[in-house]
């Protein structure tokens, strides 16, 4: 289970570590990806740290998480508590992300993840990833960043939390028009 002062989630993550993580590029590689004022569905938001800035670029937003202390550091933005698997609104929107690399979970979780983006995604609307390419673990691994996992739940590959740069991540978006990756390079500024 995941240390450090403050609440700790159920899989893991120390909210006041999470609180504290800046944006690292994410919010504009992400409004680059969809339409102006596109209604968002942040599955997994945890404390804002992508949620706050993409509804400060005008668009409307709701988060989701399942940790009650996550969403409390989120008192300005509209948000629920829930599953991510279990959830079932009965509304779609025209994007939902699925960021902090949580496709990069277990099959079976990976699969229930997947079914409730299907299900909130408007007909032509945009389902946008943030993963962690499997060279990326073994590479850390190898160099020597690997320190521990920022989550630490069991049924997680989610990547873990390192003492150095990490190498290039990329968000995987099907464009309306033309499917693309943008890189996220290791300083967090955003290219594409």
């Amino acid at each position: 289970m995941g240390t450090g002062p403050g609440a700790i989630t159920n899989d893991g993550c120390a909210v006041d570590f999470y609180a504290l993580l800046p944006a690292f590029g994410e919010p504009e590689i992400v409004h680059a990806a969809v339409p102006a004022a596109a209604s968002i569905l942040e599955l997994g938001c945890g404390t804002g740290r992508i949620l706050r800035p993409l509804a400060a670029l005008g668009h409307p937003v709701l988060g989701v998480d399942d940790s009650a202390d996550m969403l409390a550091r989120v008192p300005d933005l509209p948000v629920m508590a829930s599953a991510i698997e279990t959830l079932r609104l009965d509304r779609t929107f025209d994007v939902v992300l699925l960021a902090s690399t949580m496709i990069n979970s277990d099959p079976a979780t990976r699969r229930a993840f997947l079914a409730t983006v299907r299900h909130h995604l408007d007909g032509d609307g945009v389902a946008v990833f943030q993963q962690s390419p499997p060279e990326w673990f073994k590479a850390s691994a190898e160099a020597g960043l690997v320190t521990r996992h920022a989550c630490a739940s069991k049924s997680s590959t989610r990547p873990p939390t390192t003492s150095g740069p990490m190498p290039g991540r990329h968000i995987r978006s099907p464009a309306r028009n033309s499917p693309a990756t943008w890189p996220r390079p290791a300083s967090g500024s955003a290219t594409g």
